[in-house]
């Protein structure tokens, strides 16, 4: 049994943004999303590698603590926030309940060239994984090579950008297989280190698909991998029973 997604899965219609996983370990919530509000995303010293960005928080976070505001960079302008090569930060909030305070994050992505432009957006996120706000964003800008340190102001246009769903492997090899079971023909293999882009979760979700060389495989990455981005909305694929 090979089931294989199809790529419409990766546009920004199909993957609205929403949550960090916090490691390997952590598991999957199917909790209803807590509330929080998250206003004035603002972006100050940006480069071709680098930004800075700001969100104002309110102070009231319903769900599992500690909590976070993720910023997420699109550097290739396909429109997913967080792919390999570009950034998802995840800042931790630090203030106490009832009390609003302005969170940043000094966010570092691969080098592009001068004139591209990159985009910011900002969510926020429980321990868990539970999305505790919308995406704010995302804002843009052109980079060039000498630091812009003027205030970029938060955009105000209604859109609903994708943070990508990134496997980050910790084994220092994992076999990438035909099917979501150790029993399907293994067709590639990933080292420490790499990272790799999520497509879907079988219904027990310790099996994630991933993209590889331009196909697609399974990986069993509860042992073998962190996952960072949303993931707890991304597609379910009923277990492999073969």
């Amino acid at each position: 049994m090979n089931f294989r997604v199809p790529r419409m899965l990766l546009t920004r219609a199909a993957r609205p943004a929403l949550v960090f996983v916090i490691g390997a370990a952590a598991l999957f919530s199917a909790q209803t999303p807590a509330k929080a509000e998250i206003t004035k995303l603002t972006l100050h010293r940006r480069s071709c590698a680098s930004v800075t960005a700001y969100v104002n928080y309110d102070g009231f976070a319903e769900g599992t603590a500690p909590y976070y505001v993720a910023f997420g960079v699109d550097s290739n302008g396909n429109g997913v926030f967080g792919e390999p090569g570009e950034a998802l930060v995840y800042s931790r909030i630090k203030g106490n309940v009832g009390s609003s305070l302005q969170v940043a994050a000094r966010v570092n992505f691969t080098a592009v060239r001068e004139g591209t432009t990159v985009a910011v957006i900002a969510y926020t996120v429980d321990s868990v994984g539970n999305a505790l706000s919308p995406q704010l964003g995302p804002i843009s800008y052109q980079c060039s090579q000498r630091p812009a340190l003027d205030p970029l102001p938060a955009d105000q246009s209604q859109v609903n950008p994708s943070p990508a769903v990134v496997a980050a492997i910790l084994s220092e090899s994992v076999e990438v297989h035909e099917g979501a079971a150790a029993s399907t023909k293994v067709i590639g293999g990933l080292g420490k280190g790499q990272r790799v882009p999520v497509i879907a979760l079988n219904e027990r979700g310790d099996w994630a698909l991933i993209e590889i060389n331009g196909q697609q495989g399974w990986i069993l990455w509860r042992s073998n991998a962190y996952l960072f981005g949303a993931r707890a909305n991304l597609p379910r694929v009923p277990n492999y029973e073969g």
